[in-house]
């Protein structure tokens, strides 16, 4: 996974069943879970993380990292925000142009006097219209799954 900061980042999963994991490695997931140290390998690395910690430099980029991370996230779920409202208004657009158009061609309105009531040109509408008449007992929801279906 690129996070974009050159740093290399190993996730490891402390919750899981550790069971089938060897036993360095689930002595070294119990050492992040509960600080338990099982070995010299992990008393070694227990040692370099209080060193670390007692360094002040260290901390503070840390930290700077974290908070960078959490502005990342923040401005991550923003932009997934935007683009779900975006993309719910669109569908909900097409969803009304596929219903006007459905309402009117039951009616027996030719595609001429769709695009004139619906004040569009013929060349905007032609697709969802041959979709109404090439699909007429389906629903606005199976139209526009066979619409999503067809593009590319």
């Amino acid at each position: 996974m690129t996070l974009g900061d050159d740093c290399i980042k190993i996730f490891y999963n402390t919750k899981g069943d550790l069971t089938k994991a060897p036993q360095k490695t689930r002595e070294f997931l119990e050492y992040i879970e509960s600080q338990i140290i099982a070995n010299k390998d992990i008393e070694t690395l227990h040692q370099a993380v209080t060193i670390g910690n007692r360094n002040e430099e260290w901390r503070a980029e840390f930290m700077r990292q974290s908070l960078w991370e959490m502005d990342a996230h923040e401005e991550g779920r923003q932009e997934g925000i935007t683009t779900g409202i975006a993309t719910g208004i669109s569908k909900g657009m097409l969803k009304t142009r596929i219903d006007l158009i459905q309402k009117k061609y039951v009616k027996n309105k030719t595609l001429e006097q769709i695009a004139e009531e619906l004040e569009e040109e013929i060349f905007s509408i032609q697709p969802l219209y041959n979709l109404v008449v090439e699909n007429p007992k389906k629903t606005i929801d199976e139209l526009l799954e066979i619409l999503y279906a067809t593009k590319p």
